[in-house]
Formats: C-alpha cells, structure tokens, sequence
C-alpha cells in the first residue's frame, strides 16, 4: 500500500496545477486581429488585451485591459479547468457580465480561444 502511494505522489504534485503554465503565457499584450463569426466569415480586428499576472489557482481573478480605437475596457479574468477555460469578466457594464472562454491553442506568440461570438485569434505584441 505504502508503496502505491509513493507511486502516486509524484503523479499527484504534477498534474494538480495545469492552470499555471496557461497563465504565465497569457501574461502581457496580445493583439486581437481576426474573429472567426459561427456563420463562417471573418471580422477583421485590431484590439490589443494586456492580462496582469494571473493567479493559478483556478479562482482568484486578476486584471486585464481591451484597447479598441474608440474605448478602453477594464476587467478581471481567470484562468480554470486546468487552463482549458478562461473567464473574463467586463467591470464597464453594470451589471458586472463575464464570458467563458475555451482555449482552443496557444503557445508562447499565438492564442486562440471561442467565445459565444466566434473564434478569436489573437499575436503575442512584444
């Protein structure tokens, strides 16, 4: 028994946190150039979204901000399910809404998650 336990230890420490790597990458500008609509067309876009570094525990929230031409949107976001989903919560509205994300793809210059508007894709801004 003991032994088995040991076994699933290590299992256990590596596989509790999936949320961190997907928020240390979502940390920083990303630019939002293309919406991909349900219909099959495209918008294009030219948004930037800076995320603060986020917590990982699947519940803390953390800022962000959307940089459209004509407005600035402050929120919160959170990153959960073991980083396959991520919330984000627009505080300019009253009341307070929020949009679940599902990452669909994302490396360290590219992220890409649905929404119920459509698809977004977005490049990392240096």
């Amino acid at each position: 028994m003991r032994f088995l336990l040991l076994l699933l230890l290590p299992v256990l420490f590596v596989s509790c946190n999936k949320n961190k790597p997907v928020a240390k990458k979502l940390e920083g500008k990303w630019h939002l150039y293309k919406l991909l609509l349900d219909d099959g067309s495209y918008v294009d876009k030219d948004e930037i979204y800076e995320f603060a570094k986020g917590s990982t525990d699947g519940t803390t929230y953390s800022g962000w901000t959307r940089y459209t031409a004509s407005d600035t949107i402050y929120g919160e976001y959170v990153v959960s399910e073991k980083g396959m989903k991520i919330i984000l919560r627009n505080e300019n509205t009253i009341p307070i809404t929020s949009d679940t994300s599902n990452l669909e793809d994302m490396d360290k210059k590219t992220l890409i998650f649905r929404t119920k508007a459509g698809v977004h894709y977005f490049d990392k801004v240096n």
